[in-house]
C-alpha cells in the first residue's frame, strides 16, 4: 500500500477517477502467461501462488521480489531483466493478488511469511536476498518473526518501516483516522480508489495503459480481502523488536518524501548491519520512478554487503593457486 501521507494527492485524484469509472471496462484482460520463465507453487493449504524467474538456477544469490498491496510481479519487470544476468531472481505474485489464487486464509503478514517460506523451499533458492516493497514489509518481518533470518543473505525494505501494530491507534492517531477513511472509500468505489491510487503512487505519471492494468490486477483481489489485508497489515501485530534481532545486512530504500522517511532511517540505523538510502525523483514506486537508480543501489548492497560472503577468499599475490 502507499505511504499515508500520499491521501492528499488520493483524494484531489479520486473525483477524476470516478468520472473515468468506466474506462477499464473494455480493457484487455491481463496476460496469463507473460514472456520468460513462470510457474506456481503450491502451498500446504493447496493455494497456487504464481511466480516469474529469471537467471541461472546454479547463482551464488538468489533475489525475491515481493511486490506490495494489489500488485504482481509484472511490477518488477525491470529489476528482472537487470539482476537475471548475474542472480537467480523470483518475483511472486502474492496470495490473493494477481494470478495467484484468491483466498479467504493465509491473507495475514504471518501467512504470507509461510508462503514465501514455500516458495523459498520449492524453488530451492539458496543465499536468499528479498526485497519487498511497501505493505510486503510486514510480511518480511513476519518471516523473520517466524523463522529468523540466518537462512538469508540480505533483506531490501522498499519505502515502507516495519508497522506498530496495535499500538499505533495510540501512537499514530491521525495515520488510523485517514486509514479506515481510505478503507471506507475502496470498499464502496474500489476500481476509482484504486485507479487514483495508482496515480497517486508514482513520481513520473505512468502511461495510461499502464496504470489501467495496475487496477486491473488489483481489482482482481476481493475487496473485503483486500480491507482485511490492509488493517491486519498495519495494525495486525507490533513486530518491531522481533525484527530488530535481524543477523544479515539491511537495506532501506526510501522515497524522499515519504511521510515515514524518518522512521525509515531510524529503522536502518538501529540494525547491526543496516544500510538506508534514499532516492532523490522518486515517489512510493521508488524503482519504477528511478528504475536506474534504485537498482544501482541494490547492486551496491548485493556486491558489498551479499555476494562478499559467497566469494572465495582472496589468493595473496604469488601465492600457491
Amino acid at each position: 500500500m502507499f505511504s499515508f501521507f500520499q491521501l492528499v494527492r488520493l483524494r484531489t485524484l479520486l473525483p477524476l477517477s470516478l468520472a473515468a469509472v468506466s474506462l477499464a471496462a473494455n480493457a484487455e484482460p491481463l496476460p496469463t502467461q507473460p514472456p520468460g520463465e513462470s510457474g506456481v507453487v503450491v502451498a500446504a493449504d493447496g493455494a497456487e501462488l504464481y511466480y516469474r524467474a529469471a537467471g541461472p538456477r546454479d547463482a551464488a544469490l538468489a533475489l525475491l521480489f515481493v511486490p506490495g498491496w494489489g500488485m504482481d510481479a509484472d511490477i518488477w519487470e525491470a529489476q528482472l531483466a537487470r539482476f537475471g544476468a548475474r542472480y537467480r531472481v523470483v518475483a511472486i505474485d502474492p496470495r490473493s493478488q494477481g494470478r495467484s489464487s484468491k483466498t479467504t486464509q493465509g491473507n495475514t503478514p504471518d501467512g504470507k511469511a509461510a508462503d514465501l517460506r514455500e516458495v523459498i523451499q520449492a524453488l530451492r533458492l539458496q543465499r536468499v536476498v528479498v526485497v519487498a516493497w511497501s505493505l510486503a514489509v510486514q510480511d518480511v518481518a513476519a518471516y523473520v518473526e517466524r523463522y529468523g533470518s540466518a537462512d538469508l543473505a540480505g533483506i531490501v525494505l522498499v519505502d515502507a518501516p516495519i508497522a506498530p501494530g496495535p499500538r499505533g491507534v495510540r501512537e499514530q492517531p491521525a495515520l488510523v483516522e485517514q486509514l479506515l477513511e481510505r478503507l471506507h472509500v475502496y470498499a464502496t468505489h474500489p476500481e476509482p480508489y484504486l485507479r487514483g491510487m495508482m496515480r497517486a503512487i508514482f513520481a513520473r505519471p505512468l502511461p495510461p495503459d499502464r496504470i489501467e492494468r495496475l487496477v486491473r490486477v488489483a481489482m482482481a483481489t476481493p475487496v473485503p480481502t483486500g480491507v482485511a489485508t490492509l488493517a491486519l497489515g498495519f495494525y495486525g501485530k507490533d513486530r518491531r523488536a522481533a525484527f530488530a534481532t535481524v543477523t544479515v545486512p539491511v537495506l532501506v530504500v526510501a522515497s524522499p518524501t515519504a511521510g515515514h522517511l524518518d522512521a525509515q532511517r531510524e529503522l536502518a540505523g538501529q540494525l547491526r548491519h543496516g544500510r538506508f538510502v534514499a532516492i532523490e525523483g522518486a515517489g512510493h514506486g521508488v524503482f519504477v520512478d528511478q528504475p536506474a537508480k534504485f537498482d544501482a543501489a541494490l547492486a551496491e548492497f548485493l556486491e558489498t554487503c551479499c555476494d562478499a560472503a559467497a566469494a572465495p577468499p582472496a589468493r595473496a599475490a604469488g601465492g600457491a593457486p
